[in-house]
């Protein structure tokens, strides 16, 4: 979990030029962001981009790659902190017939918007794995 302070000077590591609302009312106190809420803000925004059939599991090993369920689609995210910045790692499959470079660069950029957007944090990084491609659009 990160910590964020929300104190009126705001000096914190994870402070971007979107300081939260509480930062400038002059209210004290932190607030907590789980990795796991990250990672729901990232599956969203990765499972609803053009092209991503689905959010696949980190490590499926040597099994047929699933499809997550939307209500699972965090557990293809992992994320992580560097340097007080967020690290995010998506597991998707794509649909059979896109442009696969084309497809990940959208999500790498749909993620780290979602994420700064949301959290005022900083995403130093997004990696896409495609784990498989599905049958078309």
């Amino acid at each position: 979990m990160t910590t964020v302070d929300a104190t009126a000077s705001f000096s914190t590591a994870h402070a971007t030029p979107h300081t939260p609302h509480a930062a400038r009312s002059g209210v004290e106190g932190k607030i907590e962001v789980s990795a796991r809420a990250i990672a729901t803000i990232a599956a969203r925004a990765a499972a609803t981009s053009y092209g991503v059939a689905g959010l696949a599991p980190r490590y499926a090993g040597l099994r047929p790659v699933a499809r997550l369920a939307p209500e699972h689609a965090a557990r293809g995210v992992e994320t992580r902190f560097v340097d007080d910045h967020v690290v995010v790692e998506v597991w998707v499959i794509l649909a059979r017939g896109v442009r696969v470079i084309e497809v990940a660069h959208m999500v790498m950029v749909s993620v780290k918007y979602a994420v700064e957007e949301a959290l005022g944090l900083r995403v130093a990084q997004v990696n896409i794995n495609v784990q498989a491609l599905s049958s078309p659009l």
